[in-house]
């Protein structure tokens, strides 16, 4: 399958089980290599921001004094700037930032080589 969640997030957006102490609409993370990040979300009409590490776990408004791009364009300057290393990104409705907007898509865009380059320390006592 072309994306990861926590577990796996398949082509199409699926209905999973969610703990009585969480909101039933919130987000849950992904990860995707480039080409199937183009793949899932090329036609949807999202403008997406590059979140820095302090904002990774705070829910995210459409801030248009910030940077956003498109599908397209997220990947060319991922490619261009970050290929080495993971970002996370937030993705808003293209079509309704002019009123404050929340956002409805949320992950990391990884090399494609990624989970080749992890190294995992194991800092358990045996």
């Amino acid at each position: 399958m072309p994306y990861e969640r926590a577990a796996i997030l398949p082509t199409e957006p699926r209905k999973a089980f969610t703990p009585p102490i969480i909101s039933n609409n919130h987000l849950q993370g992904w990860w995707a290599k480039p080409d199937s990040f183009i793949q899932r979300f090329e036609e949807h009409p999202f403008f997406w921001q590059v979140l820095n590490k302090k904002r990774w776990l705070a829910t995210q408004a459409f801030d248009k004094n910030r940077p956003h791009y498109t599908t397209s364009e997220l990947v060319d300057i991922f490619l261009n700037e970050f290929k080495d290393s993971p970002i996370c990104v937030a993705g808003f409705d293209s079509n309704n930032t002019r009123q404050q907007t929340h956002e409805i898509e949320r992950g990391f865009l990884v090399p494609k080589d990624w989970a080749n380059q992890l190294n995992i320390i194991d800092n358990t006592t045996s």
